[in-house]
C-alpha cells in the first residue's frame, strides 16, 4: 500500500521551512548520479530533521541533517520500482525503513557505548573534519539509538497497516501536524 503521495504532500508542505547547508547538498551532489535519487534522499532528510526535531531532547538540527547525511553516503539506497526501464515510482516510506534498519543494524553490532560513537561512521566515504556524533554524550547516542527503534517499528507498522487513514495518523504523530490526515482517505 503506496503511502508516497502523503509523504510528498507533507514535503511540500516543509520544503520551505527546511534548507540544506550548501556543504550538504555537495556531499549528496556526490552520493547518486540520477536527479530524482538524490530528491528522494533529500527528502528522506527533511523527514528525518522534523522528525528528530519533534522528537528528540538533542535539537541541534544543523548538526543532525550533517549527521543523516554523513549516514546516507554508507547507508541510503533509493527505494523505487519500475514498470518500464525509463520511469521509476518512488518509495519514501520504504527508503526510510530500509535507511533506518541499517542504521539499528550498525548500533546491533556494536558492543560498548563508546564503540558506538567511534564507529558508527568509521566507514563513510565522505570525511567530515569532524564526526557530527561526537559531541554527543552516551546519553544521547543511546537516546538517538532508541528513538531511531521506534520510528523504525512504527514505520513498519504502518508499511503493513491496511487502513490507510490509521496510518496516516501514526505518520502524523511521528512527523508533527503538516503530515497532512483526511478523513477521506481510502
Amino acid at each position: 500500500m503506496s503511502y508516497q503521495k502523503y509523504f510528498i504532500d507533507f514535503h511540500e508542505s516543509i520544503e520551505s521551512s527546511l534548507e540544506l547547508k550548501e556543504d550538504l547538498m555537495t556531499k549528496i551532489n556526490n552520493i547518486f548520479e540520477c536527479n530524482y535519487d538524490r530528491k528522494q534522499l533529500i527528502r528522506v532528510i527533511d523527514y528525518l530533521t522534523i522528525w528528530q526535531s519533534l522528537n528528540m531532547n538533542n535539537s541541534k538540527i544543523s548538526s543532525m541533517q550533517a549527521g543523516f547525511v554523513d549516514l546516507a553516503a554508507e547507508y541510503f539506497t533509493p527505494q523505487k520500482e519500475s514498470e518500464n526501464s525509463d520511469i521509476y515510482e518512488y518509495d519514501d516510506l520504504g527508503a526510510l525503513i530500509e535507511f533506518l534498519n541499517k542504521i539499528i543494524y550498525r548500533f546491533i553490532i556494536i558492543d560498548s557505548l563508546e564503540s558506538k560513537l567511534l564507529n558508527l561512521l568509521s566507514n563513510k566515504p565522505y570525511v567530515y573534519e569532524k564526526d557530527i556524533f561526537s559531541s554527543m554524550t552516551n546519553f544521547e547516542i543511546d537516546e538517538f539509538n532508541q528513538k531511531i527503534c521506534e520510528l523504525y517499528n512504527i514505520l513498519n507498522a504502518v508499511s503493513n497497516e491496511n487502513n490507510k487513514l490509521k496510518g496516516c495518523e501514526f505518520l502524523k504523530e511521528m512527523f508533527g501536524k503538516n503530515f497532512y490526515v483526511s478523513s477521506k482517505i481510502a
